[in-house]
């Protein structure tokens, strides 16, 4: 049914009204004149007042079809869908806005119910049920419900129908407008959606968000925060005083005076604090925060609490074990200082002992043998100093010390300290140099040997 046809519908039930006004008048005003038998004054009166009531009923007329006109232009550009169904639901008229919505044209929709047209497997029977109980009481409604275009796909739609009257108060029809709200309704899932996934994430990190609306005084906090401090949200955010009473006091002061000049001046803070909360659990929690300005003025403070209770016990368990750990690295260098002294000083004696031998009379294999007591003798102290780099090393204070050296009687030596261990094993040791290599080279000759 186009605008044009209608304006018809409406301007002819308008005129049918009229028609019925004006010939009720007219029979009610004759029985008048027959009951009182007027002389031809009286009726050219009565004809005068006839006319001007047709006049009134004319313009009437002109009103409610200008009217009509304007109505039915409206429902033609609406972005909205209207529908115009019988008493009993089933559709006289659509405009063009439900076809652009649903993709059913007209032709289609006319002799249908709306519910048969657009309802599909994801509509709530519920609301399904509210809309059919109000259409047998004859009452107006206003739903959102799921419904689903030509195409199958799901929509969501604002829907509000009225009833309209005849004279005798009878319903005998219905006018529904239906909103698209499905882009309203996806951006309310998705807050949903971000708002749950915000509170598990807060949750997994023991992190919880506030806000103090400093116009107003009021505070807001999230689920964690309320878990933080042990107070059930539906108690309330208690007063900033009051969430003050909760910290220790040293932690007490730093947190008020933070609060303070974030006030006054908007500068930012990052505490670690102690706080006893509501069930007496002591934790320790850090503590963010920030100013919202608005033309130099903080309007707003926000930031978080996060409970770090189980980060600062690791910590304080690492820095203990931290501190043993340099005591007992402590305890090992000078049980390697008083070792190697120990040993120092009786092997100094031994390579003394055997140089001062070896300027008394002696046979070629025994200087041999004296030869190797005081290398094996350097050897040792060498050992020592080695064991002694170990903590050097620790320490990053390990040093080469080169200087020159014969590398041929250096592998000479080292062959004769090992030969005897080798002669009980049966092996015997052949050391073989490269001509090549020089004889002098700069090298720290005690840790290469």
């Amino acid at each position: 049914m186009s605008i044009s046809n209608l304006v018809c519908v409406v301007l002819g039930g308008v005129l049918v009204a009229v028609f019925f006004l004006i010939r009720q008048t007219y029979r009610d005003r004759q029985k008048s004149s027959q009951s009182s038998q007027p002389g031809e004054k009286a009726l050219q009166a009565q004809l005068n007042l006839m006319k001007s009531d047709l006049s009134d009923a004319r313009n009437a007329v002109s009103r409610q079809a200008l009217m009509a006109q304007r109505m039915a232009l409206v429902a033609h550009v609406t972005a909205h869908a209207v529908l115009v169904t019988d008493a009993s639901g089933l559709i006289e008229w659509v405009n063009d806005g439900f076809t652009r919505i649903t993709g059913i044209k007209p032709e289609e929709a006319l002799g249908r119910t709306p519910g048969a047209l657009l309802q599909g497997a994801g509509t709530d029977q519920t609301t399904v049920a509210t809309m059919r109980q109000a259409i047998t009481e004859g009452a107006g409604f206003r739903v959102q419900v799921l419904n689903y275009t030509r195409l199958k796909i799901p929509i969501w739609v604002d829907v509000e129908a009225m009833p309209v009257y005849d004279d005798t108060g009878k319903v005998i029809s219905f006018v529904a407008i239906q909103s698209d709200i499905t882009v309203i309704k996806q951006a309310q899932s998705d807050l949903i959606r971000m708002r749950d996934l915000m509170n598990e994430i807060q949750t997994a990190a023991s992190i919880g968000g506030w806000e103090h609306d400093c116009s107003t005084n009021l505070p807001f906090w999230t689920n964690e925060t309320f878990r933080i401090f042990g107070l059930d949200a539906a108690s309330g955010v208690p007063p900033i005083d009051v969430v003050f009473d909760f910290f220790i006091p040293d932690s007490r002061e730093k947190i008020i005076s933070a609060v303070a000049d974030a006030s006054g001046k908007g500068t930012p803070w990052n505490l670690e604090l102690q706080v006893i909360t509501l069930d007496k659990r002591r934790l320790w929690v850090r503590s963010i925060g920030q100013a919202r300005h608005r033309q130099g003025i903080v309007t707003h403070l926000f930031g978080s609490f996060q409970d770090i209770t189980s980060e600062h016990v690791i910590r304080h368990e690492l820095t203990q074990a931290a501190t043993k750990a340099r005591a007992a690295d402590h305890a090992k260098s000078s049980f390697l200082a008083m070792v190697s002294h120990e040993i120092r000083t009786p092997m100094n004696g031994v390579i003394g002992m055997s140089e001062l031998l070896g300027m008394t009379q002696l046979t070629e294999d025994q200087r041999v043998y004296l030869s190797t007591i005081v290398t094996s003798g350097e050897l040792l102290l060498t050992i020592i100093d080695d064991i002694l780099d170990f903590s050097r090393i620790e320490a990053g204070k390990l040093s080469i010390i080169p200087t020159s050296v014969d590398l041929h009687d250096l592998v000479a030596n080292v062959l004769r300290l090992l030969q005897p261990a080798a002669s009980d094993k049966r092996i015997y040791l052949v050391g073989l140099i490269n001509p090549r290599v020089p004889h002098k080279v700069e090298i720290d000759g005690g840790r290469l040997r």
